[in-house]
């Protein structure tokens, strides 16, 4: 379905690792985040007759405009609304202060399954108990979806991960493979793994969950009902360029392998690299 995406702000209380804001290497332009900029956008998404709208990149929660923001979205009257958090401010208060907006689904991040590593991922200590009592809190509000970063940390231990997501009732994950910026091959799986893992988690939680994957090579994944063409997808309406330089920028760091020239979906496959 077609989106409206809008960003608005640049900042987050995080500093995880496989960050694409650390893939920014241009000076931004902050009336990128205008609100004038924010509201023309909303009355393109409304004109073309959209009424889905995301707020993604980087932690919408801290932005001062957050609320003024919402209130926008109200004016225009989108119904179906999401934003995608690290979680860390959405107490029982704060999501009431959401749902009076419309907010009906958030994309939470989460990188582990337990205090020690998730904490070294997002490079904050003491976080993981306020994540747990938080996505509880969360769940009963809204629909959610949490978001995994895919890297080589965690990649072994996305069952365990996910059994303690399905203790808590969480129905939705999006598991999203890494983006390759400059010298980040550490944080990289590697294709055998990827293979391995991402296929094992599929075959134990395919009937029972809904999984989707983002930026994995297709010619890894065996099932084939999870590979999404890029070239049947809409294309998002955004609310400044930033997104998509970021994306272009991120190319630059893409490495196609000469066996990937012969793949069916080498115009489709986001990403490829040699390892």
């Amino acid at each position: 379905m077609e989106n409206v995406d809008i960003i608005i702000n640049e900042e987050c209380n995080f500093k995880c690792d496989f960050c694409l804001l650390k893939i920014t290497e241009w000076k931004l332009d902050y009336n990128d985040f205008s609100l004038k900029k924010i509201n023309d956008t909303l009355i393109l998404g409304r004109s073309n007759w959209l009424n889905s709208l995301c707020i993604s990149w980087w932690e919408p929660t801290i932005s001062k405009n957050l609320f003024k923001v919402l209130a926008l979205w109200v004016h225009y009257w989108y119904k179906d609304i999401s934003l995608v958090t690290n979680w860390f401010v959405l107490n029982d208060d704060f999501c009431k202060k959401l749902k009076k907006y419309w907010v009906n689904k958030l994309y939470m991040s989460m990188t582990w399954y337990n205090a020690e590593i998730f904490e070294k991922q997002v490079w904050v200590a003491g976080v993981f108990d306020t994540f747990i009592d938080n996505l509880k809190t969360a769940l009963t509000f809204f629909d959610i979806a949490i978001n995994i970063v895919v890297n080589n940390l965690n990649i072994e231990f996305l069952i365990e991960q996910w059994n303690l997501l399905k203790n808590l009732g969480v129905k939705n994950v999006n598991l999203l493979h890494a983006i390759p910026y400059k010298d980040n091959d550490k944080t990289l799986p590697t294709n055998e793994s990827i293979k391995k893992n991402i296929n094992e988690f599929i075959n134990v939680f395919d009937k029972d969950f809904n999984i989707n994957l983002e930026f994995f090579p297709f010619c890894l994944i065996d099932n084939k009902k999870y590979i999404v063409l890029e070239s049947n997808e809409l294309t998002d309406i955004e609310n400044q360029d930033e997104a998509s330089k970021r994306r272009e920028n991120s190319f630059r760091y893409k490495k196609i392998a000469d066996k990937c020239k012969s793949c069916e979906y080498l115009n489709d496959c986001n990403w490829f690299w040699n390892n």
